[in-house]
């Protein structure tokens, strides 16, 4: 720790710092590289510490290694640079530190590892570069050590990506990971960016291309039954549809017919013809009305019965035929017209029934269209009589039209029938009975001056026989008693 270059010297000289001898030296020695000496007055160098370096002889001090530099042993006269894949965050480290996941080192001596980039990774520790996301990964941020897979309704075409991009319209995307996204099938659509799933086209629509965004109605006259058609249906012979979109058909209704497919409307069966049944597909299929039936439009479902008073002889008519006059139809559906019986008459068209001949009136004959009143003499009590009955004897029918005989009254009688009067009693004669077909001559002793009288006059204003008798018998017995009484009075 002494030196001493002179000769004859009473005392050595204190070695300086960054120096050192050994005994009996001439001269202090500087520290070689690596070593240093912060004391004076010392034999040997201090090796440079773990982290630190001399790279000077001669030094009183050591020199840390700066941040991105190690050293691993002591005595070092110099510091290493971090490798790559490596750093060194800090002065005087003894020691490199690998990159962390997200991170790396591509050069030598760094004090911070780099972050990897965005659209990047590193899943390693001590990593030399980082990764770029493959195709259907992306990493938007910075020193991440995985990438995302793109979502569902998502892709990444590409490499190295910092965002995942939306499926657009008439694509979609039900995976993970994907690097593209799938056009819609026939059948479905999508009409939304970002879809993880295609939509099928409902009943009604349909769609026949790839990557639709919408589903075509059905058009009319056509059908689509089912969820994700591709194709719309035409409508089949004996059915229609007169709408867009529909899910099915309509079939024809009674009193109508498809006979082409697609068809976007039914066909009325013409006047005259009818159809109950559904669906039909022909024109044959409409049944001409029966005699006795008539339809009057087109379209319809069944025929109609021709009401009373009316009547079809043909097939196939629009109307049916009013009765004559004379005639009559009592019943509805029928093929022909009744004439009226005898009896009875119908001056109108178009009836159900025929007039019974009223009381007074007769119908000889069938098929009149009025009737005939009785003649005088004649009568008829009933009605819907073909004939009058002549008056009695003894009675009289005074106009036309009588509906009942009348007796002969009181002074009057009819020997003959078909009478329209009634004779008076001639001069003496007489008639004292209702109804008499005869007069009776007044009895010996009586007379009768008039005509028309009911009985006879006797003399002295006695009328019969009998008046006659009795009146004798009374005047006898009043001049009995004026005798009696003269001949008491004269006593």
């Amino acid at each position: 720790g002494q030196y001493q270059p002179a000769e004859g010297q009473t005392a050595c000289l204190i070695v300086d710092l960054g120096h050192f001898s050994l005994e009996g030296s001439v001269e202090q020695t500087p520290c070689p590289e690596g070593t240093f000496q912060d004391s004076v007055g010392q034999s040997t160098c201090l090796d440079a510490d773990p982290g630190y370096y001399v790279d000077i002889k001669g030094s009183n001090s050591q020199f840390p290694c700066p941040s991105g530099t190690y050293s691993q042993s002591s005595g070092s006269h110099s510091c290493t640079n971090a490798d790559i894949g490596y750093h060194v965050p800090y002065s005087a480290s003894s020691e490199q530190f690998e990159c962390s996941l997200g991170t790396y080192s591509d050069t030598v001596g760094l004090t911070d590892c780099k972050l990897a980039s965005p659209g990047h990774y590193t899943d390693v520790t001590g990593a030399t570069t980082d990764f770029a996301c493959s195709s259907g990964f992306y990493q938007p941020l910075s020193g991440q050590s995985l990438c995302l897979e793109a979502d569902p309704g998502h892709f990444v075409s590409g490499n190295g990506a910092t965002e995942q991009i939306e499926c657009g319209l008439g694509y979609y995307q039900s995976q993970t990971g994907s690097d593209r996204c799938t056009p819609s099938k026939p059948g479905n659509y999508v009409n939304q960016t970002g879809a993880s799933a295609q939509t099928p086209c409902d009943s009604g629509y349909y769609q026949n291309q790839f990557m639709s965004t919408e589903c075509r109605a059905a058009d009319q006259g056509h059908y689509v039954a089912e969820t994700g058609s591709l194709l719309q249906s035409k409508c089949e012979i004996g059915s229609f549809s007169a709408q867009i979109a529909s899910v099915g058909c309509t079939s024809a209704t009674p009193g109508h017919y498809v006979d082409t497919p697609a068809s976007t409307s039914q066909v009325a069966c013409s006047a005259g013809t009818y159809n109950p049944s559904t669906g039909s597909s022909s024109a044959a299929d409409c049944i001409p009305s029966e005699a006795g039936h008539y339809i009057p439009m087109a379209g319809a479902d069944a025929q109609i019965p021709c009401h009373t008073g009316t009547y079809q002889n043909l097939v196939a008519m629009t109307s049916c035929i009013e009765a004559d006059p004379g005639h009559h139809v009592p019943e509805t559906g029928m093929t022909e017209q009744i004439i009226c019986a005898a009896g009875s008459y119908q001056f109108n068209s178009g009836q159900g029934t025929c007039r019974a001949a009223d009381p007074g009136h007769f119908v000889q004959t069938s098929g009149l269209t009025g009737q005939t009143k009785c003649i005088e003499g004649w009568y008829q009590p009933s009605e819907g009589k073909v004939e009058c009955l002549q008056a009695e004897p003894g009675h009289f029918a005074s106009g036309i039209g009588s509906v009942t005989q009348t007796e002969c009254g009181l002074g009057t009688f009819q020997e003959w029938p078909g009478a329209s009067k009634c004779e008076d009693a001639h001069i003496d004669h007489y008639v004292d009975t209702i109804g008499s077909i005869s007069q009776s001559p007044c009895p010996t002793g009586s007379s009768q001056p008039l005509v028309g009288q009911s009985k006879c006059v006797w003399p002295f204003g006695v009328e019969s026989p009998a008046i006659l008798f009795v009146s004798a018998g009374v005047i006898g017995i009043l001049s009995l008693i004026a005798v009696l009484m003269i001949r008491r009075n004269r006593r």
